[in-house]
């Protein structure tokens, strides 16, 4: 059980380490966006687009080790022994093909902790980069 314990606090770390990067990320995001409308750099919205798909994956990663944290919860809170140090494991056991991943980081971009700020800049990028398209909608 001591191992079950050691890995929980690994992958609790790691999980929060991920949470603040994916908040540096938005700020990031944030200034890039201030820095395209300032000089109106075309390619801004490519560049928005990309930092949020980067959240994403950092949030699928992020959910695999949580359903890791679960499985260890839940075989410490019953007394039920499990193997430790089983992540990668268990994940390439339950592992989807190409498409599936795609789907899971597809996923985690419309989730909107994920989905703000990004999606709104990406949106005002567009409304600037193309002044007419308000017209269209």
């Amino acid at each position: 059980m001591q191992q079950l314990q050691q890995e929980w606090l690994a992958l609790q770390q790691q999980s929060e380490d991920i949470e603040g990067r994916c908040l540096w990320l938005k700020v990031i995001n944030v200034v890039i966006c201030a820095w395209c409308l300032m000089y109106t750099f075309g390619a801004g919205i490519a560049l928005v687009a990309i930092v949020y798909v980067l959240e994403a994956m950092y949030k699928t990663m992020q959910s695999r080790l949580l359903d890791r944290i679960v499985t260890i919860e839940t075989a410490l809170a019953e007394n039920n022994p499990i193997d430790a140090f089983q992540l990668h494991r268990q994940w390439m056991q339950h592992r989807p093909g190409m498409l599936g991943l795609v789907c899971e980081y597809a996923k985690q971009c419309l989730r909107p902790t994920v989905a703000f700020p990004h999606l709104l800049l990406v949106i005002l990028l567009l409304f600037v980069t193309f002044p007419l398209l308000h017209l269209w909608l």
